[in-house]
């Protein structure tokens, strides 16, 4: 790949937090922005240097990005495959359509990650009420069924305990084609964040801590980094890291979630091929963010240091909390607290609005410090 210099425009498809902060970070760079939002008022709209308001997927606005762009990236792997496949002979392009095509389906991206004998939980692919029974059948009980395609935040699940939730569940995600997956017994879903790219023809990965993920109603709450696991387990993860991100050649930052069993076995649960919530607490947490090495890695700069300054806990804000009189004050007036608001209106239930980070030396004091601040919002 070749170099993109500072005074480069960058386009992005997506203008949410996450394009937000890759803006923040990519023009202290010296680079300028495009972003592709259907919302006039999305995150990003007041800091790019221009907004294509269309569909994450539409077509129309992919080549007109193309046009004025050096480089295009995602904040959502919810863009079509098929509009980053009608550019890539254009401009760079990451992640790419292959990519994007293998993650986006759910049943793909099993059948990836079993091609690399990577360990997973059991899935079986379902297209009726009738293969749904068989599935269980094979896969056991209890068991998860997802939609193959636009689920996240537990959105497109549905847990099925017996078999009397079979027509509950199959209505819940509205009889599409999906997957029925082995239900998991772990003790902690964890999260690899990991960076490859090119410099000079040479590949560079570069790997953050293992992050612990807590969650609330399907929807991260919290990150705890060090995650505490031992060395062999914490290798485990960053090998399968490695091997999923090789294996697409990747260029950029990838998120994969996994769970520890209770047995000390790792699972790879999802791969996100973008920057991502559990890695935040990279924001302010590591030398380099997640964030900056975004933008480092698709333009060929060489990777910065992921080194943990400090122990650190990420706090998810969401907008069940917003209120008239929300006060964020004992939060900015707390020591080795940092708080990120998204500048996201409105705020509904459910919508990440912001995040907040304790950085200390115990990180146990400090979950427990999060945990106190938090409750003081609600």
């Amino acid at each position: 790949m070749s170099m993109i210099l500072p005074g480069s425009t960058i386009g992005i498809i997506g203008g949410g937090q996450l394009a937000r902060m890759m803006i923040l970070e990519g023009r202290k760079m010296g680079y300028h922005f495009v972003i592709v939002d259907p919302a006039q008022d999305c995150a990003s709209h007041d800091i790019a240097n221009d907004q294509i308001v269309a569909s994450w997927s539409s077509l129309n606005a992919a080549l007109q990005l193309a046009k004025v762009c050096d480089v295009i990236t995602v904040d959502t792997e919810h863009v079509a495959w098929q509009s980053i496949q009608a550019i890539e002979d254009q401009v760079p392009a990451y992640p790419s359509s292959i990519v994007l095509k293998n993650v986006q389906d759910r049943l793909s991206q099993r059948d990836f990650l079993q091609k690399l004998d990577i360990a997973q939980t059991p899935y079986v692919n379902v297209e009726s009420i009738d293969e749904l029974r068989n599935a269980i059948d094979q896969v056991g009980l209890p068991c998860v069924l997802k939609t193959r395609t636009s689920g996240y935040d537990g959105k497109g699940q549905a847990v099925i305990k017996d078999k009397d939730d079979i027509h509950v569940a199959w209505d819940k995600i509205g009889r599409v084609p999906a997957i029925v997956e082995g239900f998991v017994d772990f003790q902690d879903e964890v999260s690899v964040l990991v960076a490859r790219t090119r410099v000079n023809s040479q590949v560079r990965i570069a790997t953050y801590p293992l992050a612990k993920n807590i969650h609330r109603k399907h929807i991260l709450h919290k990150t705890v980094v060090p995650a505490g696991y031992p060395e062999n387990i914490e290798k485990n993860c960053f090998q399968f890291a490695h091997k999923i991100v090789d294996a697409f050649d990747y260029i950029g930052i990838m998120a994969i979630e996994m769970f520890v069993t209770k047995q000390g076995e790792v699972l790879v649960n999802e791969i996100a091929p973008r920057t991502h919530n559990s890695g935040h607490f990279t924001y302010g947490g590591c030398v380099t963010s997640q964030f900056e090495q975004q933008i480092r890695a698709i333009t060929g700069q060489s990777l910065g240091a992921t080194t943990l300054i400090e122990p650190v806990v990420m706090v998810n804000l969401l907008g069940d909390l917003w209120k008239e009189d929300i006060n964020f004050q004992t939060l900015m007036q707390t020591p080795g607290v940092t708080l990120h608001l998204y500048d996201k209106h409105p705020a509904k239930p459910g919508r990440k609005m912001g995040h907040f980070l304790v950085q200390g030396q115990d990180i146990e004091a400090l979950s427990a410090k999060a945990d106190d601040l938090y409750n003081q919002l609600t």
